[in-house]
């Protein structure tokens, strides 16, 4: 998949016209499209993984130029699907190491409902949380790590006792 005319947010720079190649869900590259080099190109841990097999070695160059421009015109991409953002921005997600609940849901209160509390923080753009329960009873700290495990690989990155 490719995201196109796109403000992109690289943590380094702004690109104000730029692009994304998406594989998997992950991004395999970032180019401008008006053809200037930018620090995602060599900076970034996508950039300099070529060799390691995260990365095809024809998914950028520090020129903003993909090796393969012709294969993917604007109409079609790896993939098949090209999204024109029309220059909206793009910008990484947000990580919060210490969450005490969200959505009007309490983790103390409600461990149980830890899904809810990760949907509503995924609206806002935090892709990864990490619930905080503050001093409690064992039994709710019981509740709370069962709560945490029942949302094995989802955004919940452990718990904060």
């Amino acid at each position: 998949m490719r995201i196109t005319n796109a403000r992109i947010l690289t943590g380094d720079a702004v690109i104000e016209r730029g692009e994304l190649t998406l594989d998997g869900g992950r991004v395999t590259s970032v180019r401008s499209l008006d053809g200037e080099a930018h620090p995602a190109s060599s900076g970034t841990p996508y950039a300099r993984r070529a060799d390691d097999g995260t990365r095809p070695p024809s998914s950028g160059t520090t020129s903003g130029r993909h090796d393969d421009d012709e294969a993917h015109p604007a109409s079609s991409g790896p993939g098949g699907e090209v999204v024109d953002l029309g220059g909206a921005l793009v910008a990484p997600g947000f990580v919060d190491l210490m969450v005490n609940g969200g959505g009007g849901v309490l983790f103390n209160a409600q461990p149980a409902r830890l899904s809810e509390i990760v949907a509503a923080h995924r609206v806002l753009g935090t892709t990864s949380i990490l619930p905080n329960l503050i001093t409690d009873t064992a039994e709710r700290m019981e509740a709370a790590r069962a709560a945490v495990d029942a949302e094995a690989g989802s955004a919940v990155l452990g718990i904060h006792f």
